[in-house]
This record gives structure tokens, sequence and C-alpha cells, in this order.
């Protein structure tokens, strides 16, 4: 079971992540499209602390952030979701200080053996816990890549200003090194992606590679003492992550190949999760790769879904609205709208099956062609004018068998490859198709 320990020290910087997968896949076992298992998060509630005084003795380096090799043919997508949607002068104050301090760490822990970035000072207000989380939130938002921030932080009132002390996850020399084997192992991501990729196919490459690279982290339960799985440095530098690590990771590659993307909080199966929401060619779709990362028949079931689909197991946190913080909820800085399936996988590159004969071939020629490309899977879509689970009997359950004679045709075609007794099916009701695991001899 999958599932992280949400905590919350001092004050709560953010919400983080936690799911399942859908199911274990086994032979000749039907598999419904139903959602994730979950499990409860445990909160650990805040307890707010005085800022301790300015320990003059650490000494405070500025990290040296080594860029990643740019795309030589994809222009990387800079927009600030999270500072555009802060409407409010001191938050956008706050935000710029951190802007300006996130690369300036202690070389040494304080007495309290933390390792601390420049404490910083919001003029005349009096910012509270929500407003300095919402701030840290539209951060990760627009700087995922900032991966060694701590969980928690402090502040404290003082003549009408606030004061905001952030804390470091390690000291500086050792994000240094990590900076630089992140900025090296993402180049390298970046550097394998060849040129003239449609939008969609840029996408469904950064999907592959978290799919096919990193697993979920079924023990990561304690961002104190192992921080590496919630952010994006655990799913690109370990391939070991939770939900959170999987959509930082997912949005800043998208952006560095010209895809824009933005990271979703909320709630899968009602558990805290996290996912994202992308744009390709111009409509916005709903995209949780960690969901994908099920094995070979769950790749795609979450690729590009629109609302009234993805709304089914996925519930988003409510809208940043400005006059207030949600009552101290967590909330999201941006969120679009999804109503387009044009760039879904199911529609946009599966075979569409309509009962005709023209469509039987096909049928014959799409299992021919995964032998010969020993593919472990194949998906179809069922034609609208179709009745579903009609067809679904018909295909695997009833006479004639439709899909055990396509079988036997593509067999006669490339070679009895494949054993017919020993494939399963997985149903994709809110796609209205099937997915098949096909079993091969050799």
């Amino acid at each position: 079971m999958k599932f992280l320990k949400a905590f919350l020290c001092v004050t709560l910087a953010l919400c983080l992540a936690s799911c399942t997968f859908p199911y274990k896949y086994s032979v000749n076992e039907e598999h419904h499209e139903s959602m994730p298992e979950v499990t409860d998060i445990e909160n650990i509630v805040p307890q707010h602390t005085d800022i301790d005084h300015i320990d003059s003795s650490l000494d405070f380096e500025t990290l040296k952030w080594r860029n990643v090799k740019r795309s030589d043919y994809y222009k990387e997508v800079g927009v600030k979701y999270g500072y555009n949607n802060l409407n409010d002068v001191s938050l956008r104050d706050l935000y710029e200080k951190i802007e300006s301090a996130m690369y300036t760490v202690s070389e040494e822990a304080d007495k309290k053996g933390r390792y601390t970035l420049p404490q910083l000072r919001v003029k005349n207000c009096n910012l509270n816990n929500n407003e300095i989380q919402l701030v840290l939130q539209a951060i990760y938002l627009d700087y995922p890549q900032v991966f060694w921030f701590s969980n928690y932080f402090s502040y404290v009132h003082d003549n009408n200003s606030t004061l905001v002390q952030l804390y470091a996850v390690e000291d500086k020399d050792s994000i240094q090194d990590k900076i630089n084997t992140f900025s090296a192992t993402v180049s390298s991501i970046i550097a394998s992606i060849p040129g003239g990729l449609s939008e969609y196919e840029r996408e469904k490459v950064i999907n592959d590679y978290l799919v096919d690279n990193c697993v979920y982290d079924e023990d990561a339960i304690d961002t104190k003492t192992d921080w590496q799985p919630f952010c994006l440095y655990g799913a690109i530098v370990n391939g070991k992550a939770i939900c959170g690590g999987y959509a930082y990771a997912t949005q800043y590659l998208l952006r560095l190949v010209g895809i824009d993307a933005v990271s979703v909080t909320g709630t899968g199966k009602e558990e805290l999760h996290m996912w994202n929401q992308v744009n390709i060619d111009g409509l916005w779709y709903n995209l949780d790769v960690t969901w994908n990362d099920g094995g070979d028949v769950t790749r795609y079931d979450y690729f590009n879904v629109k609302d009234e689909i993805f709304s089914i197991n996925h519930t988003p946190d409510s809208l940043f609205i400005g006059s207030s913080l949600l009552d101290g909820k967590t909330c999201n800085l941006i969120l679009k709208d999804c109503t387009s399936d044009e760039a879904n996988y199911y529609k946009k590159e599966c075979m569409i099956y309509n009962g005709d004969d023209a469509s039987k071939n096909q049928l014959v020629t799409t299992i021919a062609n995964a032998c010969t490309e020993k593919k472990p899977y194949i998906s179809i879509v069922i034609s609208d004018e179709l009745d579903y689970e009609n067809v679904l009997n018909t295909m695997f359950y009833k006479s004639p068998y439709i899909f055990f004679t396509a079988i036997s045709d593509a067999n006669a075609l490339v070679g009895n490859v494949l054993t017919p007794d020993e494939i399963s099916v997985a149903k994709k009701e809110g796609f209205r198709a099937v997915t098949i695991k096909l079993s091969y001899i050799n």
C-alpha cells in the first residue's frame, strides 16, 4: 500500500500527496477501471514557535546553480503562475524575498542543528501562517527545481513587520553536490529527446521516461529524515518518489521541452494526491504520471484526460480566490478547465472498433503489428455507436469470440507467436476502451 504521512512541522510548507495503484495484474482476469485503494494520512497539528535571535556566527554562501543544458530544439516555458496569482503586495513582497534568498544557505548548522536561509523581513504587514504557506506554495509551483527547502518554517511579528525563517534540508556543500548531480541528470534526459516531435509526442516521452525510470516509494513517510522522495530530486536522480515528486518532475521536464504544465494538489479517491495539468496544442488536459506508473496496462490511463472523466477519482483543492485563504485549507493558485479529449491517448492512438468487416480486419492487423514489435499489450476503443459491454462479451466471453478469431488470423500472418489462452483483459469503461495483455509463446 502506498501512502505518506503529512508532517506539519512548526508551519506547513506544502501538502504533498499519497497514492496507490489501481490493481495488480493477473492472467485471465478482467480488471474494471477502478481507483486506487487508499490509507489514512496522519496529520500532526502545527505548533507556532518564535524565531530565534540571529546567530551571527553562521556564514551564508550562495549556491552555484548549475543550469541544465537546454534543448537544441524546444524553447523552455517560464510562466510564473504562482507569483502572478498572488494579488496582495505583501505576499508578492515575501515571494520576491524568497526568490532572491533561496540559493543562499548556511555552511554550518545553527545551535539547534538546522541549516538556515537568511531571515526575511516583510515590512508593514503581519502575515499569518496561512499566508506564508500560500507564498511557499507559489514558490514551489514556479520553482520545483529548488528541492532543498525544508518542509517547515518559522515566523514572528516585529514592529509591524513579519520576519520569516526558512530552513534547508542539508548544508550548503551537500546541496551543491546534489545540484550538480541533478543538473547533469536532467541535461542527459533533455539531450535524449530528438527534435521534430509534436507537443503530444514530447509529453509522451516524458511520461514514459518517468514510468520507466521511477518507482513509487512505499516507505516515504517522514519528510524530516527522508525528504528526497517528496520532491523532483527523488524522482529524477534516485528514481524513487511519491506523487509530489512525480508531479514536480513532470512539470519541470515538460517545461524544459516547451510544454506548459502546472502541478495540482488535491485528493485521489479521497486521499491526498498530486498530479499535473498540461497544455497540448493550446488545450489543457489532466495528466497523472504517478497513476500511469502501475504496469503496462495502466501506462496511459491518466494521460490527457478531460475533467468529466478525471473528476470521477480526482478532486483538486479549491482555487485561491484572493479574498480569503479558504479557512486555512490547502488550495491551488491555478486550475485550468480541461474539457477536450483530442489529445487523450486512447482517442489519439488506439484503433476504433465499430463491428464491421473492415474493423475486424483492422483488429487482425493491429494484433499482427503488435506481435512483430513484441508489444506487451494493445488497446482498442469501442465505437460510441455500439454497446460497450455487449462488444466485450462477443469479443472475449461469448460466441463468436471475435478477439480469439483475430488472434488465430494474426498468428497465421506472423508465425504462431501468441498463446490465446493466456491473455488478460483490462476494461477502461470511462474511455470505452479495453487493454489486452498479450502472451507470447517464446
